[in-house]
């Protein structure tokens, strides 16, 4: 009688121990697995005159996508059909004796096409970064009028104001004042379209539209 109630004794205790510390009861009190709450994502911005960007909070990645975007949007508001009461034409704004320096005279067809405008916008660039070659190798890097200088900065300033001013600017440390129809400066272009990548477009002293894609 006393071995069989001992025998039944350890076999229940056995029992109990082993539900209390099943695989489903230990889940409770391992490690818990937390997947991280905010992931790694790239914030694509352009601030107006007005604003201004806390990039040591952010990673931003500016493709040259961006950068024509950006420009569009000041120059135009991103509008392939706008003319300007200057006479300045399409989403980047350029004048009619741009247009001719590319072989294109038909304004309507420009108007119409947004694939020849961005055409031509690539070909501008080209042969500003092939003008402005020795600016941007000497000048990316330093400050001018509390300015960091950067590539796309600079061809944003020579879409603004032309290469010429924009080479006397930096030469001359930032003292050539230039304001254009609407009272825009180099400095405002140098600063808000700073930090953009545009390497995908090389530069090229007498580049051809028919060599671009939109």
């Amino acid at each position: 009688m006393t071995k069989k109630f001992y025998t039944y004794l350890l076999v229940l205790l056995a029992i109990v121990f082993a539900s209390t510390f099943s695989g489903h009861e230990l889940v409770r009190y391992n490690p818990l697995k937390l997947e991280p709450l905010v992931k790694e994502f790239t914030l694509h911005f352009v601030p107006n005159e007005k604003e201004t960007v806390n990039t040591s909070m952010l990673h931003v990645e500016k493709s040259f996508i961006d950068f024509r975007n950006a420009l569009g949007k000041k120059e135009s508001n991103n509008n392939y059909k706008s003319v300007s009461k200057y006479g300045y034409l399409g989403k980047y704004q350029f004048s009619k004796y741009t247009l001719k320096n590319y072989g294109v005279e038909n304004i309507d067809k420009f108007l119409a096409s947004a694939a020849l405008q961005e055409k031509v916008f690539k070909a501008y660039v080209a042969e500003n970064k092939w003008y402005l070659r020795n600016e941007i190798k000497r000048y990316i890097g330093k400050k001018i009028n509390g300015t960091i200088i950067t590539e796309s900065g600079i061809i944003a300033a020579a879409h603004l104001a032309g290469p010429e001013n924009v080479k006397d600017y930096l030469q001359n440390n930032g003292n050539i004042r230039f304001q254009d129809n609407f009272g825009t400066s180099i400095k405002h272009f140098i600063k808000y379209f700073g930090g953009y990548d545009i390497s995908v477009i090389e530069a090229d002293q007498n580049p051809s539209i028919d060599y671009y894609f939109e």
